[in-house]
């Protein structure tokens, strides 16, 4: 389920990251295993940590298609 949020993330279309460690860890796993490069995985991150105040609330928007305006140009720009 994971592979296919950052697959939308890259479908539907930046601060310092407030999420934790772990949280960082674990989506940046993630994004690799979608195939991404280690450059596309850090925009990501940095996109989403802008948004979001977490991975999974990102997770939860994003699968909602809740994405904002301003994400969607964010992640434009990391492809």
């Amino acid at each position: 389920m994971r592979f296919l949020i950052i697959i939308s993330i890259f479908i539907l279309g930046c601060q310092d990251s407030q999420w934790s460690p772990k949280e960082q860890s674990t989506f940046n796993n993630d994004c690799m295993q979608a195939k991404q490069s280690v450059e596309e995985c850090s925009c990501l991150l940095k996109c989403l940590a802008e948004e979001y105040l977490d991975y999974n609330t990102a997770i939860n928007r994003i699968a909602s298609q809740q994405a904002s305006e301003e994400l969607m140009l964010c992640v434009e720009q990391c492809k």
